[in-house]
C-alpha cells in the first residue's frame, strides 16, 4: 500500500483531480468531426493544447479516449469511423508528448448517442471524442 504526505492525511496524492479531469472533460467534449471523417473541425489546437497542458500537470495519469458517431451511415462503417476519430485524437497527443503508455483509444460506433441525431445540431455532438481516466 502507498503511503502519501502528511498533508493528506497519510494518503496517497491522487493522480489527477477532480478538477483537472472535469477539464479534460470539457475540452474533449469541444473536439468536434467533420461528417463523415476523422478530421477535426477548426479550432480544435486550443482544445488539444488545454488538455496537454493537463496533462502535462498530471504526469501519472492515464486515459482512455473513446470515439463515437452520429447515425449516418451504416453501423460497421460508423464502428470503424469512431476508432479512426479515437485514434486521431490519440494521434494527436501523441505528436505532442504524451507517451503511448499513458493513452488507450476505441471505437464505439453511433452507439451511445447523446441525442436522437434527428438534426445537423445533434448530429456533430455525436461525433465526439470522451476520455476516461484509467489510473486514478
Amino acid at each position: 500500500t502507498e503511503v502519501g504526505p502528511a498533508s493528506n492525511n497519510g494518503c496517497p496524492e491522487p493522480v489527477i483531480t477532480e478538477a483537472a479531469k472535469m477539464g479534460v472533460d470539457t475540452f474533449a467534449k469541444a473536439i468536434l468531426f467533420n461528417t463523415g471523417r476523422a478530421s477535426f473541425k477548426s479550432g480544435v489546437s486550443k482544445q488539444i493544447d488545454g488538455m496537454l497542458a493537463i496533462m502535462n500537470e498530471f504526469p501519472k495519469a492515464e486515459f482512455d479516449i473513446k470515439g463515437y458517431t452520429d447515425s449516418t451511415g451504416s453501423a460497421s462503417n460508423n464502428l470503424k469511423l469512431s476508432e479512426k476519430r479515437a485514434y486521431a485524437v490519440y494521434q494527436k497527443l501523441v505528436d505532442n508528448g504524451v507517451s503511448k503508455k499513458r493513452l488507450d483509444y476505441q471505437g464505439f460506433g453511433e452507439q451511445f448517442s447523446k441525442n436522437k441525431n434527428v438534426d445537423e445540431a445533434e448530429r456533430e455532438l455525436n461525433r465526439r471524442t470522451e476520455f476516461y481516466i484509467i489510473k486514478k
